[in-house]
């Protein structure tokens, strides 16, 4: 129990004695003007103190309180992510069922995957016979056939490229795409969307999410940590289980798409291109090329393809060369940094390599 404090005061008042003729003595107490000035001013000395005294002591009780209820919420509050995050991932379940879901009448898409089926099943028959061919004049005898059957069946795998490591480039595209994420400052805007042959015509959004601005209220939770490993998460799921084989490449229009959105933001813009930047459409198709010709550019530009991207910082990450010869790829990354100084963009990095750091360079 804390005792209350108590002030005790002792005010002096001059007092002058004055005498009558008669020889008495009056008292002069000189209290008309000088008393209660020194009244209100002592008053209000002990108001302003008692005043600060109150107001530490309702901040000390203000402050604890706060502690008590954030401990006593602690489970709730745990309860309460723990739901978010299921109802989070259902969300994002039922999404990703609906972009998967075929379109167009049920009875057509039945038809066609028929048709897909049966021409697959002469690709596998196709590549058991071939096989035969080959290892015939071994003199194998029916072990040959157990070999081709397996390699029948194997082979359609083998189409797609892989490295070293044993991943594609779409694989390690995405990798660098989720390190990225987790490198972005605080309350940045991030739009993940894939290069595909409908680019600017059908954008397939991968993620789109704003990062908080601070770590949050309570100190053993991050908030900025955890939205950047839910959406490093989520981009990996969406990306990994969506489908690869993609018959063309639309750069130009995935760049005007990039261009459309960031110029609705005032803060700074930056793009970051994952993509061996071969642009494979009906119109230009860079595949068949043996090397990009100067004359490219200005066809591209009467096809009014320049996208505009003023003050926007551009990286252009994983320009690999598989299958090309070290002269087309110089060919290409001239043709991309003329294309890229008419747009106005600012080429910061144009490299095979995968660097996640360009997200904090300013």
């Amino acid at each position: 129990m804390k005792s209350a404090a108590h002030t005790t005061a002792t005010i002096c008042v001059p007092i002058v004695e004055e005498c009558d003729p008669g020889g008495n003595t009056h008292v002069n107490s000189n209290s008309n003007g000088y008393d209660s000035t020194l009244l209100e001013s002592l008053a209000h000395q002990l108001g302003q103190e008692a005043f600060e005294k109150a107001k530490d002591q309702a901040s000390e009780v203000v402050g604890w309180e706060k502690l008590r209820r954030e401990k006593a919420n602690l489970p709730e509050i745990a309860t309460l992510k723990s739901r978010y995050d299921c109802l989070f991932r259902s969300h994002e379940e039922f999404l990703e069922a609906l972009r998967q879901a075929p379109s167009g009448n049920p009875d057509s898409l039945l038809h066609r995957r028929w048709c897909y089926r049966a021409f697959a099943l002469v690709l596998v028959v196709a590549g058991i016979f071939f096989a035969h061919l080959a290892l015939a004049p071994f003199g194998l005898g029916p072990e040959a056939w157990v070999l081709c059957l397996g390699i029948g069946c194997v082979a359609p795998f083998w189409t797609e490229r892989k490295g070293y490591d044993g991943k594609t480039d779409y694989e390690k595209n995405v990798e660098a795409a989720c390190g990225l994420i987790t490198h972005l400052p605080p309350g940045t805007q991030v739009t993940v969307f894939a290069i595909t042959d409908r680019s600017f015509s059908q954008p397939y959004i991968l993620l789109q999410r704003e990062l908080p601005t601070d770590k949050g209220p309570l100190q053993f939770q991050d908030r900025i940590a955890i939205a950047k490993a839910q959406a490093a998460a989520q981009l990996r799921k969406l990306a990994l289980s969506s489908p690869r084989s993609i018959p063309h490449t639309d750069i130009f229009g995935a760049l005007i798409l990039a261009a459309d959105m960031l110029r609705q933001s005032s803060r700074r813009k930056a793009l970051v291109l994952f993509s061996d930047m071969r642009q494979s459409t009906s119109d230009t198709d860079f595949e068949r090329l043996k090397t990009i010709s100067r004359q490219t550019l200005a066809t591209v530009e009467r096809q009014e393809l320049i996208a505009r991207l003023q003050n926007v910082d551009l990286y252009v990450l994983g320009v690999d060369g598989t299958g090309k010869s070290l002269a087309y790829w110089n060919s290409l990354r001239d043709f991309w940094e003329a294309y890229f100084h008419k747009a106005g963009a600012n080429l910061k990095k144009y490299s095979t390599l995968r660097d996640a750091s360009v997200a904090n360079e300013e």
